[in-house]
């Protein structure tokens, strides 16, 4: 579409919706050049007038053609199909027709002249004649719902996975909030996958007719879980794994969004017939998955990680992180007529020569996000099992991808063909790195492939090397190289070959730069929702809780510190050089806590189990105050680095004690 039509098409829109508020019509809502699948691909029509678009009940459809009018009226009678009708309009340079489709053809119903008229008010007088005229047609020329097509609940789909999921994003990300160390996975993607998951598990409970009876909103999650027991295999597996991470309740405007779904599948009896079930779900797999396919992991037996459902006929297990990946490979082998693997919901990390596959092997292993201190004992553990006589030393900062892979290499059977996809930073690992001289000793090279973002390994699991090791390099020509003997030999030449521009180059921008999402009106939001939860003052206000103490008043200059310590006696020393002695590590903690928070003339009690009450109850606050900034500053931030910058900056701004004191 050409801009000026584009802002013609958006001028019509708020007209529309104008009339629409102001007047007496079926329609609630107007959207400009929505996305809506239709049987020749995804199509953006000019207007659609909803009377509800939660249900898929569209009123309307106005298409502005440019010049072939016959494409044209195939796309109108392609999105009326997609929407549940069987009319559209046309707004040509000369006139303004609505079209009737039916049994194939199209028949023009009705039209309105433009006699050349361009003033504004004379097409909004007309587009309010022609919503007039759409009034009957909205209501009489909806699809019966035997003949909607799989299109139109794929639409339906789509919808109610759009409005679900801001909510349920909000959810992970506070869930996120709680953790202590960085996830091993992008929140926003896991709560778009659960989105999914979701929906086809609702899905699945109507098409193996396993619901009894309707649950309310705020029981969907755990009513659905407990159907989904009785459903045939895998299904009843793969469709129930739990995901980690994710909030223990459902959001309740996501349960309430997919509970509609539920109500309005059943009132269309989308259970029936079967063709158009499995169609619908072919289609939605292909739209979450489009063109996808991996030459490579065709052939394989088993496939790790893959980024979308193996429809290879040899396959026998696949191993993936991701539920939905899961979910969708069972449902497409079964769509396919395919025999279903083994589903292993698992790391690759807890592999074992015993349980992986002796044929090909394909692995994606592409995940940057470094290891835990927690994780380090496990992958020590793990590495154990696949390299007995080898001692690693793992670093936190080191990505899980490089541990990964040494860990695969050590598990594979003699003889066995393994393809990988890794980063290209593979060639920057040094060259006395132990991972260069397992593949020198254990295995044989055959190809490296450049992609555009990662590289795809070759691996034959031989130490005899009888051919050299071909190169692609992104543009798709090969050459041969010498047969590789050292392990400095191995990476040079690869990097080398691969025509790799500086490393320093390749390296990402560093994290911290995400803070600057954080912007100062976002930062500006989060203090004032904390000021509004309330700040503590300490020491004044936890004194009324004390039963008539004995009060002494301290008068000091920040900063405040601390000069000698002796059997609980301490000196202090302040801005202006006074001296303060006293005794305890409560009143010791307390002054130095007042004069952290700008404190000058402080009234305390000389009671130490007092002092003690004061502690404990300010530690509690800032706790609970900590957690709400960590709450919303997850769901204001996508990236979880910014999100630690933000609450460092603004618990700095606040002036308040350092984190570790109340959390350790």
């Amino acid at each position: 579409m050409t801009p000026h039509l584009e802002q013609f098409a958006r001028q019509l829109k708020i007209w529309a919706q104008d009339i629409i508020d102001h007047g007496r019509t079926p329609f609630r809502r107007v959207d400009c050049l929505p996305a809506i699948v239709t049987a020749e691909g995804v199509a953006r029509p000019p207007l659609v007038l909803w009377i509800n678009r939660q249900s898929m009940m569209a009123g309307g459809i106005i298409l502005l053609p440019e010049k072939n009018l016959t494409a044209e009226l195939q796309l109108g009678k392609n999105c009326a199909d997609a929407l549940g009708l069987s009319h559209f309009v046309t707004w040509e340079t000369e006139q303004v027709r609505l079209w009737r489709s039916s049994n194939g053809a199209i028949n023009e119903e009705r039209c309105f002249p433009l006699p050349g008229a361009d003033h504004p008010d004379f097409f909004r007088h007309l587009l309010r004649d022609l919503i007039d005229a759409l009034k009957i047609p909205a209501v009489t020329g909806a699809i019966a719902q035997n003949n909607l097509s799989p299109h139109y609940f794929q639409n339906l789909f789509n919808i109610a996975e759009e409005l679900a999921l801001p909510a349920l994003t909000d959810s992970f990300r506070s869930q996120r909030a709680e953790e202590s160390e960085e996830v091993a996975f992008d929140v926003d993607q896991r709560a778009l996958e659960a989105n999914r998951l979701l929906l086809l598990q609702i899905l699945t409970t109507l098409r193996f007719g396993l619901l009894s009876a309707t649950p309310l909103p705020e029981d969907l999650g755990t009513f659905v879980a407990g159907v989904l027991q009785r459903a045939p295999e895998p299904f009843n597996t793969t469709l129930s794994y739990n995901w980690e991470g994710a909030p223990t309740t459902l959001p309740g405007d996501t349960a309430v969004c997919y509970h509609h779904l539920l109500l309005r599948l059943q009132q269309l009896r989308w259970a029936t017939p079967a063709q158009r079930v499995q169609q619908s779900l072919r289609n939605l797999l292909s739209l979450w998955y489009p063109d996808h396919a991996d030459d490579q992991a065709e052939g394989c037996e088993m496939s790790l990680y893959p980024c979308a459902p193996a429809t290879g006929t040899n396959l026998r297990a696949i191993l993936s992180d991701s539920p939905l990946l899961l979910a969708c490979t069972a449902i497409a082998r079964e769509l396919a007529g395919l025999p279903q693997p083994t589903f292993f919901y698992k790391s690759l990390m807890s592999l074992t020569p015993e349980n992986i596959c002796r044929g090909s092997l394909m692995a994606r292993l592409l995940s940057p996000i470094p290891i835990s201190s927690s994780e380090r004992s496990l992958f020590s553990a793990r590495l154990r099992t696949s390299w007995p006589h080898r001692n690693f030393k793992i670093l936190t900062d080191q990505p899980r991808w490089k541990w990964q892979l040494i860990h695969l290499i050590g598990i594979c059977q003699p003889q066995q063909q393994v393809h990988i996809e890794c980063p290209v930073a593979l060639v920057e690992i040094s060259a006395d790195d132990p991972l260069w001289a397992l593949l020198s000793e254990h295995f044989y090279l055959r190809e490296v492939v450049r992609g555009e973002h990662s590289l795809h390994l070759s691996l034959l699991r031989s130490p005899l090397h009888t051919e050299p090791t071909l190169i692609k390099t992104a543009g798709g020509s090969g050459r041969e190289l010498f047969l590789f003997t050292e392990p400095e030999q191995l990476q040079q030449q690869l990097c080398n070959a691969l025509l790799l521009p500086d490393a320093e180059e390749n390296k990402t921008a560093s994290v911290g730069k995400a803070s600057m999402q954080a912007s100062k009106n976002v930062k500006q939001q989060i203090i004032d929702q904390l000021h509004a939860h309330g700040i503590p003052n300490f020491p004044d206000q936890y004194l009324y809780f004390l039963d008539q103490p004995d009060m002494v008043r301290y008068a000091i200059t920040p900063p405040l510190r601390v000069i000698s310590r002796l059997l609980g006696q301490f000196d202090m020393i302040d801005g202006n050089g006074q001296l303060l002695h006293g005794y305890g590590e409560e009143l010791e903690q307390t002054l130095l806590i007042c004069a952290h928070i700008g404190k000058t003339t402080i009234d305390l009690p000389t009671d130490r189990k007092q002092l003690e009450q004061l502690l404990e109850r300010y530690r509690k606050d800032l706790d609970t105050l900590h957690q709400l900034l960590s709450d919303l500053s997850y769901r204001q931030m996508e990236k979880p680095q910014a999100a630690r910058n933000l609450i460092r900056n603004i618990w700095k701004k606040l002036e308040l004690p350092d984190i570790d004191w109340f959390k350790n």
